[in-house]
């Protein structure tokens, strides 16, 4: 690569932290394909036999990658929404869903996008547990979560009687926690 209205180019090798034997070589355009970016850190001089982890994205792609990411998340998260209205039981109140997400690694995928899915509500009667253990199981098996959900759990302290005034004795406050998995990124 040429800079022909310069005659160097200043190139630094950063550490990707302390306690991790990762370098990242900024100043070079990592926004090329893997093996041209392999080629062009091997050109370097006493970089010839680095290893190079991962192919790194150019900031500016990664961010409309990301905005991408998200457009079809949503989407994905409509019809989950969708999929889990039609198997909420007539004695199950869903309260307040709330959504965060992060990025995890997986050893055999990768890098992927974990989104997390809270579900708080009420379940009235005395089968009220079995309602909601129900509702957890049914999420898991739904065609819409299984390719994607890697977990859908009550935790444990997260189901308990509805203490607010004027709560019948039957009914329980609950709280199910779901992880779902969107495909490795690229």
């Amino acid at each position: 690569m040429r800079f022909p209205d310069r005659e160097k180019h200043q190139i630094f090798l950063e550490p990707e932290g302390v306690d991790v034997d990762e370098t990242y070589v900024n100043g070079y355009s990592m926004s090329l394909p893997r093996d041209v970016q392999e080629e062009l850190v091997h050109a370097l001089p006493g970089l010839e036999d680095a290893i190079m982890l991962r192919k790194t994205v150019a900031r500016n792609q990664a961010v409309w990658d990301e905005i991408e990411r998200w457009r079809t998340t949503r989407t994905d998260v409509a019809l989950l929404l969708a999929a889990l209205q039609r198997e909420v039981p007539a004695s199950v109140q869903l309260v307040e869903l709330t959504f965060s997400d992060d990025l995890a690694f997986d050893e055999e995928k990768g890098v992927v996008r974990r989104l997390n899915l809270t579900i708080n509500g009420l379940a009235d009667g005395f089968k009220a547990k079995d309602a909601v253990e129900r509702l957890t199981r049914r999420l898991q098996a739904l065609p819409e979560f299984t390719n994607s959900i890697e977990s859908a759990s009550v935790p444990p302290g997260a189901f308990a009687a509805d203490r607010s005034p004027g709560a019948p004795k039957s009914r329980r406050v609950f709280r199910i926690e779901c992880t779902f998995y969107e495909s490795p990124l690229e």
